[in-house]
């Protein structure tokens, strides 16, 4: 008999036999940008899709910011360039390492002004991810000059 593909071994799991699994593991840390990006303007802090892709620290921090936005009157525009890759999983965790490139500006809802501009510097950002009801959500993201080191 064989040993199935999910199943992996000793080896910190670095065999590439469960491509899938960091597919989607990539994807929950992109689709949580996006829907931080989505809830950004107009801001919606208790906006229900923001627990789709983020658990715990991560979206008591993605709620916290955009309830500053709705208070300060801003909206949030733009885009995120990613580059991430994962760097660490196991059967419920995951590290995602991403040199992304952050196109978002705070804008003054009101009279269209930005107030906190984005530059060209691609930013490093460490993303912990759980599998949380069989799906994958982001924990954790703190900054990281190491992770564009390299790029």
């Amino acid at each position: 008999s064989s040993t199935p593909a999910t199943e992996l071994g000793d080896d910190d799991g670095d065999t590439g036999d469960t491509p899938t699994s960091e597919e989607e593991i990539v994807a929950a840390y992109e689709a949580s940008w996006n829907d931080f990006i989505r809830a950004g303007d107009p801001p919606q802090p208790d906006a229900p899709f923001l627990a789709d892709h983020n658990t715990g620290e991560a979206l008591t921090a993605a709620r916290n910011l955009l309830q500053g936005y709705v208070a300060e009157g801003v909206v949030m525009r733009g885009t995120y360039e990613f580059d991430a890759e994962v760097v660490e999983s196991a059967d419920a965790e995951a590290t995602v390492h991403d040199c992304g490139l952050n196109q978002l500006q705070a804008v003054l809802a009101a009279t269209g002004e930005v107030v906190d501009q984005s530059d060209d510097v691609r930013d490093g950002l460490i993303a912990s991810l759980v599998l949380e009801g069989g799906e994958w959500k982001v924990t954790s993201l703190e900054n990281s000059e190491e992770v564009c080191a390299d790029a």
